[in-house]
């Protein structure tokens, strides 16, 4: 039996997440590799998003697909001592690039930042 996406739900939490990392709608199109057009229509509840864009979603936003689907009811908290909206244009690209990187990616090019130090 095939469950049904709650295309509102998922929009609002979206939308929700996005403005509290300081992420325009083009950003987040651009960080998962989707059209800013297709992001809109998944924030207004038009579409609904593969499962691979729906893992896109999770891992740029920092959040679980859990938590975008509604299944979760707590909210995400963010775990940064940086309220997101401080972070420069340069900041955003950076956070965006890493999330997209599995975690031993992440700690490796951690590891190389710090060399850099």
């Amino acid at each position: 039996m095939k469950s049904k996406i709650d295309v509102a739900v998922l929009g609002d939490r979206i939308v929700q997440r996005r403005n509290q990392m300081g992420m325009t709608q083009s950003e987040l199109a651009r960080c998962i590799g989707i059209a800013r057009g297709q992001m809109w229509k998944y924030e207004t509840g038009t579409s609904s998003p593969t499962a691979d864009v729906l893992m896109k979603l999770s891992q740029a936003l920092a959040i679980s697909v859990d938590w975008l689907l509604g299944i979760e009811a707590t909210e995400w908290q963010p775990e940064a001592s940086v309220p997101p909206g401080e972070l420069d244009e340069t900041e955003r690209e950076i956070v965006e690039v890493l999330r997209l990187k599995s975690p031993e990616r992440r700690k490796a090019m951690l590891e190389i930042v710090r060399l850099a130090q």
